[in-house]
């Protein structure tokens, strides 16, 4: 792929950003704007620093024309108010549309320097639409089960950190600071979170800072009291309370916005795009007033449909080898009504529990696990030093020893086919 086109032939795909879009009253061009306007007359950058500003343009740009047409898949390059450009490429793949956004700092001259980066874009439903009668989040049809780390109604998590680059984690319900080890990391690439977010102390984090993607919030958000980062682009369906956060992607927000005492530090190329009010203490920061755009709409908020795994019939587990119960060990199957265990064992890989009920494995110490829990109708309860895998389970995921990381692999890496994984999304 060519970093760098201009697509003349193609009718001058080349664009110049200017404030004219923001008269015109053009969403994407707005953000585009908001994002390089006068802020870009005060903060010099490097080259490469200046190549980063691009690209993060680029995204919001991007993620703006998605919001507001979901057939739009980038393919062009653009020139900033300051010269600099970026290149975005799209192409769907499935359910998401991957973008390659390539920033170029002082293009054309011995200057130049280049930043990529990439991310997806869930693509709506064909089938679904609003079946679920909610207008402010609705679902955005079935989800790989391949790619899920975490689906459940209930997180607690007093672990070290739920590490789940390139994964996704699913949580029906609210997400609060007391459920969450102080310093706890929530370094998830994707997340959906169908409820309100309230952090109002400690200093744990939400997204992955390696591998950074999108975090949809079906509530408000509140981030205060406290210190702590946020990776990714934020969708917040609700409003918007904030402070002692550095921001390292941009936050949509569907609603209000308040800035409290304890600054917000917006890394470059980073906003908050919001659709309401904005309300701050008197002499607050005016470099992050700035940084806040308000405009027409932002893209809406997608929460997964319901996602309830189907269990095999009982004869499949027993020809393949599965037992009702018995000592944890590596490479053991388990199909039982309900699985407890309680005790040291040596560290174990390749188990699999698929549960009528519930799950608990507690007592391992420093030892732990590889492997997929699946109670797609109770609790899954782990006290452990890690555990790598996957989890499914209807009433809650709870982790209650503090130094446990809990790490995402996808579910078909522990079966030779996806005829042997021991259950089906239900699509």
């Amino acid at each position: 792929m060519q970093m760098y086109n201009t697509r003349k032939d193609a009718g001058g795909v080349l664009i110049l950003v200017t404030l004219s879009m923001v008269a015109a009253g053009v969403l994407g061009g707005a953000m585009l704007t908001g994002v390089t306007g006068a802020r870009t007359q005060r903060v010099h950058f490097d080259a490469g620093g200046r190549a980063l500003y691009a690209a993060e343009s680029g995204r919001a740009y991007v993620t703006a024309q998605f919001g507001e047409d979901p057939s739009y898949v980038p393919d062009g390059t653009y020139t900033l108010a300051s010269g600099d450009r970026f290149t975005a490429i799209g192409s769907v793949a499935g359910n998401v549309m991957d973008v390659t956004v390539t920033g170029m700092g002082h293009p054309g001259t011995h200057r130049e320097r280049i930043h990529a980066l990439s991310f997806q874009l869930p693509l709506p439903s064909g089938d679904n639409g609003d079946d679920n009668g909610d207008d402010n989040g609705g679902g955005s049809g079935s989800i790989d089960l391949d790619t899920i780390f975490v689906s459940s109604s209930e997180l607690l998590f007093r672990g070290n950190t739920l590490a789940g680059e390139g994964g996704s984690l699913i949580l029906r319900g609210d997400l609060d600071s007391s459920d969450i080890g102080g310093g706890s990391s929530l370094a998830v690439s994707t997340m959906y979170i169908d409820g309100d977010v309230r952090f109002t102390g400690g200093s744990a984090s939400l997204g992955s800072a390696t591998e950074p993607g999108a975090i949809y919030i079906n509530g408000d958000l509140t981030l205060g009291g406290g210190q702590r980062d946020i990776y990714g682009d934020v969708f917040v369906n609700g409003n918007l309370t904030i402070a002692n956060t550095t921001v390292h992607g941009n936050i949509y927000v569907n609603g209000d916005v308040t800035f409290q005492w304890g600054t917000p530090t917006l890394m470059p190329g980073s906003s908050i795009y919001y659709t309401g009010s904005v309300s701050a203490p008197g002499s607050y920061s005016q470099e992050v007033l700035d940084r806040a755009v308000q405009v027409d709409s932002v893209p809406a908020v997608e929460i997964p449909g319901d996602f309830v795994p189907v269990l095999r019939p009982d004869s499949w587990y027993a020809e393949r080898g599965y037992v009702s119960g018995g000592q944890l060990a590596s490479d053991l199957k388990v199909f039982a009504d309900n699985y407890t265990w309680s005790g040291w064992r040596p560290p174990m890989e390749n188990v699999v529990i698929v549960s009528k009920g519930d799950i608990s494995i507690t007592g391992l110490g420093g030892s732990g696990m590889t492997g997929g829990l699946i109670a797609p109708f109770g609790e899954v309860v782990f006290q452990g030093a890690y555990f790598t895998g996957m989890v499914l389970a209807r009433d809650g995921f709870r982790v209650t020893s503090g130094e446990t990381t809990v790490t995402f692999e996808n579910i078909s890496s522990f079966f030779p086919s996806e005829s042997e994984i021991p259950v089906t999304s239900g699509d």
